[in-house]
C-alpha cells in the first residue's frame, strides 16, 4: 500500500531521514509529519510509544506528528490503518510507564503509552478498515474536518477569553467533536 497525504492532494509520503526522532514519513508538498506504529495484535485501548519526557516536550511545543497505527495479519497483510491527527495529542492521552528495571540495558528509562481510548472517535480516521482501503477522498474530508481544531489556541493566554470559546471555554474540544459527529457522512 502506497501512503498518500491526508492533508493535501499529494499522492505520496516520503520516508524521513534515518534516525529522525518520532517522524517516519513526511509530505514534501504540505510538510505534514507522520509517525507509524505497527503491530500484529490490535489493542483499541493503548499502544506503546517512546520516551515519556520526549513526548511531553513535543506536546508542549506543539511538535507532535500525525500518528498512523497499522495492524497487520500473520501473513503481513494490512488489516487496519488508523490516522490520528496531531491535534488530538494532549498530555491526557499519554500514560507514563514504569521505569526500566535494574536488569535492563537502559536502567531507569521511562517510556509512555498513547491511550487510544482517551481520543475521541472523531480523532480516529480509518484509512484501511478490515483489510479494505477507505476512499482517499473520504479520508481527506475527515482530516480536513478535524483540522480546524488545530486553529483553537491551546492556552487562553493567546488572546481569547473564556466567553468567546464554545461551551464558555470548558470542554471546547469535546464540544466540537460531539457536534461534528452528528454531521459525519458515513
Amino acid at each position: 500500500m502506497k501512503l498518500y497525504c491526508p492533508a493535501c492532494d499529494s499522492d505520496q509520503l516520503s520516508q524521513s531521514k534515518p534516525n529522525s526522532q518520532a517522524v517516519d514519513f513526511m509530505c514534501a508538498k504540505c510538510e505534514q509529519l507522520f509517525q507509524l506504529k505497527s503491530l500484529r495484535s490490535w489493542n483499541p485501548r493503548k499502544i506503546v510509544d517512546a520516551g515519556y519526557e520526549a513526548m511531553l516536550r513535543a506536546i508542549r511545543a506543539d511538535r507532535t506528528p500525525n500518528l498512523l497505527v497499522l495492524q497487520y495479519s500473520s501473513t503481513w497483510l494490512i488489516q487496519n490503518l488508523l490516522l490520528i491527527p496531531r491535534v488530538f495529542f494532549s498530555e491526557s492521552v499519554i500514560e507514563k510507564r514504569n521505569p526500566l528495571s535494574s536488569q535492563a540495558r537502559r536502567v531507569g528509562w521511562v517510556g509512555c503509552n498513547i491511550l487510544l481510548s482517551q481520543i475521541p472517535d472523531d480523532g480516529k480516521i480509518a484509512v484501511v478498515s478490515a483489510g479494505v482501503p477507505v476512499l482517499k477522498r473520504v479520508v481527506r474530508e475527515e482530516f480536513s474536518r478535524v483540522k480546524r481544531l488545530a486553529e483553537i489556541p491551546r492556552r487562553l493566554g493567546d488572546g481569547l477569553s473564556m466567553s468567546s470559546m464554545p461551551s464558555g471555554g470548558s470542554g471546547n474540544l469535546d464540544f466540537l467533536c460531539k457536534n461534528s459527529t452528528n454531521q459525519r457522512k458515513t
